[in-house]
């Protein structure tokens, strides 16, 4: 069965009681049952992942991620695809491929319990992705872990974030071959 990991807030005394209005280092994540033990994209479509559903149809890698082999998605959420554009991606497919392939790392299967601060992981395009831990909180790269659906060869990290490649329209492995 999948597991779904979703933060919640942990009290440390110190902090104020004022709500943040986007994920804090003050997140712990916290698992609860999944809806789905199949696939990366039967998973995502239970989720807050419309957008990035859309991005990765029009970017042609369905079939990759229905796949049962290991992979880890770093799958940014609706909020995160609004605030970069979404429609002018959808005009530059290249440029849309090579950002969705930096957010998928081939062959692992990442689980947020082994995450250690600084650990690194490759992704389809070659370039590496960075994990910073601290407190209970997970980011990588620059966005937060805001939940994480683990499955049984795979894992979608939530992010609020939409990761760009290190360099425009890097190249490697093919996400659709």
């Amino acid at each position: 069965m999948a597991a779904l990991i979703v933060p919640a807030a942990v009290g440390c005394g110190s902090g104020s009681s004022s709500a943040s209005p986007s994920p804090s280092p003050s997140l712990t994540p916290k698992v609860v049952p999944s809806v789905s033990s199949g696939t990366i994209l039967e998973a995502a479509k239970a989720g807050d992942l419309n957008a990035f559903l859309g991005a990765v149809a029009l970017g042609g890698l369905q079939k990759t991620l229905e796949q049962k082999i290991p992979f880890t998605v770093f799958a940014p959420n609706d909020e995160a695809f609004k605030s970069i554009g979404l429609e002018e991606l959808k005009q530059d497919l290249p440029k849309l491929k090579s950002i969705l392939a930096y957010h998928i790392v081939p062959t692992e299967d990442l689980k947020l319990a082994d995450i250690e601060n600084g650990q690194k992981a490759l992704t389809f395009d070659g370039a590496p992705l960075t994990f910073t831990v601290s407190g209970g909180s997970v980011r990588v790269n620059d966005a937060n872990v805001v939940q994480v659906i683990e499955g049984p060869t795979w894992s979608i990290f939530v992010i609020d974030k939409v990761l760009v490649p290190p360099v425009a329209g890097a190249t490697g492995a093919s996400p659709s071959s």
